[in-house]
């Protein structure tokens, strides 16, 4: 007769005392709560080397599906400690190093999010609203052992760097702005490049060639990219690219997309991003269901939903 195979609060609290015992004389052990973009909670493994502060989080979805589907525990304990000891934070990430702003100023970047998914994180970070977005910041981690690594700056960090919240952004926009550069990119471009990528021999349909005076603004990276339209001067140079004002659709948090505000209808571009956010974007990537106009007269950004009105910088 099989064993009874346990649920996965057993199966955590299993895995966390194993860790406990294995590294009770070095590190503490627990299962954190994490919050990620828009109010998603993630439970998560955390090994905590005594004198560290910053540690991988090893989330355990993965490794409870192995294990229902027959892994050995002993195999599964095996396989979670190959991954704490691969992705660990290097020796050159101690506590000294975020407890110095000067030694961390030049990591931080900003992050465009949602502001009503993501009040309860929102009460422990500092952010600026725009319209029914929140600007963030975060700092960039890339060593050996981690790449593309981030840490959400929390109001304790500021305290702790005796900095304002005017110079956290100015600091974070002044790095994004040079080491994440705007991107604009025409839509049937980005088409092209995924046409490409998918096979040679498939055909652009002809429906997409109306996407011509479509475009994508994101940045560089392609990563957090939506947060490049607060940019200083970026929309004016979007306005200045399109020759018209436009409508900003806002895609995920990568990335916005830009129409010419001729010839299109609020309703009809809702709709629109109802539908993408409804079928085509992760809950954790979407960033709003509103859609903005961009008035370059007045270097201004309007949500058509809310009629709420801000100055660009």
């Amino acid at each position: 007769m099989s064993q009874k195979k346990m649920d996965y609060h057993e199966f955590e609290d299993f895995v966390r005392e194993a860790f406990q015992q294995k590294y009770m004389q070095s590190a503490e052990v627990e299962i954190r709560s994490i919050w990620k973009n828009n109010g998603i909670q993630r439970k998560g493994l955390s090994i905590i080397p005594k004198g560290k502060k910053v540690t991988p989080t090893i989330y355990l979805e993965e490794f409870y599906e192995e294990y229902l589907r027959g892994i050995s525990l002993e195999g599964i304990i095996s396989g979670i400690e190959s991954v704490y000891l691969r992705e660990k934070v290097s020796e050159d990430i101690e506590i000294e190093y975020f407890n110095q702003y000067n030694s961390v100023k030049d990591t931080l970047r900003v992050k465009l999010i949602n502001y009503e998914r993501n009040k309860q994180l929102l009460d422990q970070i500092p952010y600026l609203k725009i319209l029914d977005l929140a600007l963030i910041c975060y700092s960039v981690i890339e060593t050996p052992t981690i790449q593309n690594g981030a840490i959400t700056v929390y109001r304790s960090y500021m305290d702790m760097w005796k900095i304002t919240e005017e110079e956290l952004f100015t600091e974070a926009l002044r790095n994004s702005q040079q080491h994440e550069r705007e991107l604009l990119i025409e839509m049937s471009e980005v088409i092209r490049e995924f046409q490409k990528d998918l096979a040679d021999d498939i055909l652009l349909p002809a429906e997409h060639e109306k996407e011509e005076r479509m475009y994508v603004l994101t940045n560089q990276p392609k990563m957090n990219g939506a947060a490049v339209l607060w940019y200083p001067g970026v929309l004016q140079m979007c306005a200045a690219k399109l020759k018209t004002e436009f409508y900003m659709l806002p895609s995920s948090i990568h990335e916005v997309i830009l129409v010419p505000a001729e010839g299109n209808q609020k309703q009809e571009l809702l709709s629109m991003v109802r539908e993408v956010n409804d079928e085509q974007v992760a809950e954790e990537e979407i960033l709003s269901y509103h859609v903005y106009k961009y008035d370059k007269t007045d270097n201004t950004l309007e949500d058509l939903v809310t009629k709420e009105v801000v100055q660009v910088p």
